[in-house]
Protein backbone atom coordinates (compact mmCIF):
# COMPACT_ATOMS: atom_id res chain seq x y z
CA UNK A 1 0.00 0.00 0.00
CA UNK A 2 1.19 3.52 -0.59
CA UNK A 3 3.53 3.56 -3.89
CA UNK A 4 3.23 6.22 -5.60
CA UNK A 5 1.73 6.40 -9.17
CA UNK A 6 4.13 6.16 -12.51
CA UNK A 7 3.95 10.01 -13.48
CA UNK A 8 3.82 9.95 -17.79
CA UNK A 9 5.11 13.07 -19.53
CA UNK A 10 2.28 14.39 -21.99
CA UNK A 11 4.49 16.38 -24.01
CA UNK A 12 2.08 18.79 -25.79
CA UNK A 13 2.34 21.83 -28.10
CA UNK A 14 0.26 24.47 -27.85
CA UNK A 15 -2.58 23.93 -24.95
CA UNK A 16 -5.86 25.34 -25.56
CA UNK A 17 -8.65 23.93 -26.53
CA UNK A 18 -8.11 21.51 -29.74
CA UNK A 19 -9.02 17.80 -30.60
CA UNK A 20 -5.52 16.37 -29.02
CA UNK A 21 -6.36 18.20 -25.83
CA UNK A 22 -9.64 17.23 -25.40
CA UNK A 23 -8.85 13.55 -25.97
CA UNK A 24 -6.24 13.30 -23.62
CA UNK A 25 -7.67 15.08 -20.86
CA UNK A 26 -10.99 12.35 -21.25
CA UNK A 27 -8.10 9.36 -20.88
CA UNK A 28 -7.27 11.39 -18.39
CA UNK A 29 -10.81 11.58 -16.26
CA UNK A 30 -10.82 8.05 -16.54
CA UNK A 31 -7.87 6.31 -15.65
CA UNK A 32 -6.62 4.76 -12.27
CA UNK A 33 -4.93 8.26 -11.50
CA UNK A 34 -3.92 6.00 -8.11
CA UNK A 35 -1.73 3.90 -10.39
CA UNK A 36 -1.01 6.72 -13.67
CA UNK A 37 -0.92 10.36 -13.60
CA UNK A 38 -0.02 12.68 -16.01
CA UNK A 39 1.91 15.65 -16.45
CA UNK A 40 1.31 17.95 -19.41
CA UNK A 41 4.37 19.93 -20.80
CA UNK A 42 2.36 23.07 -22.92
CA UNK A 43 4.55 25.92 -24.68
CA UNK A 44 4.70 29.31 -23.91
CA UNK A 45 1.98 31.14 -25.13
CA UNK A 46 -0.79 28.16 -24.16
CA UNK A 47 -4.06 29.10 -22.83
CA UNK A 48 -3.92 25.90 -20.79
CA UNK A 49 -7.73 25.84 -19.79
CA UNK A 50 -7.60 22.55 -18.23
CA UNK A 51 -4.89 23.97 -15.92
CA UNK A 52 -7.34 24.19 -13.12
CA UNK A 53 -9.12 20.54 -13.70
CA UNK A 54 -5.74 18.43 -14.15
CA UNK A 55 -3.69 19.90 -10.89
CA UNK A 56 -7.11 18.67 -8.76
CA UNK A 57 -6.69 15.58 -10.88
CA UNK A 58 -3.28 15.29 -9.12
CA UNK A 59 -1.43 16.15 -12.32
CA UNK A 60 0.95 18.70 -12.85
CA UNK A 61 1.68 21.08 -15.75
CA UNK A 62 4.79 22.75 -16.94
CA UNK A 63 4.89 25.83 -19.37
CA UNK A 64 8.43 25.13 -21.45
CA UNK A 65 9.86 27.48 -23.83
CA UNK A 66 8.98 27.44 -27.55
CA UNK A 67 10.50 25.63 -29.62
CA UNK A 68 11.97 28.98 -31.97
CA UNK A 69 14.11 28.93 -28.40
CA UNK A 70 15.51 25.48 -29.20
CA UNK A 71 18.51 25.91 -26.65
CA UNK A 72 16.20 27.19 -23.60
CA UNK A 73 13.30 24.28 -24.96
CA UNK A 74 16.09 21.50 -24.61
CA UNK A 75 17.63 23.09 -21.47
CA UNK A 76 14.26 23.12 -19.57
CA UNK A 77 12.50 19.63 -20.73
CA UNK A 78 15.95 18.22 -20.06
CA UNK A 79 15.80 19.35 -16.30
CA UNK A 80 12.10 18.44 -16.16
CA UNK A 81 12.71 15.25 -16.97
CA UNK A 82 15.77 14.76 -14.85
CA UNK A 83 13.88 16.52 -12.13
CA UNK A 84 10.79 13.92 -12.33
CA UNK A 85 12.48 10.78 -13.54
CA UNK A 86 9.83 9.95 -16.41
CA UNK A 87 9.85 6.31 -17.36
CA UNK A 88 7.16 6.77 -20.11
CA UNK A 89 7.10 10.14 -22.64
CA UNK A 90 4.04 10.33 -24.83
CA UNK A 91 4.70 13.36 -27.38
CA UNK A 92 1.59 14.39 -29.51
Amino acid sequence: MGSKPIRIAQMMTDMNFGGVEMVVMNYYRNIDRTKVQFDFFALEGSTIPQKEEIESLGGRVFVVPKYTHLKKYEKEIQRLFKENNYKIVHSH
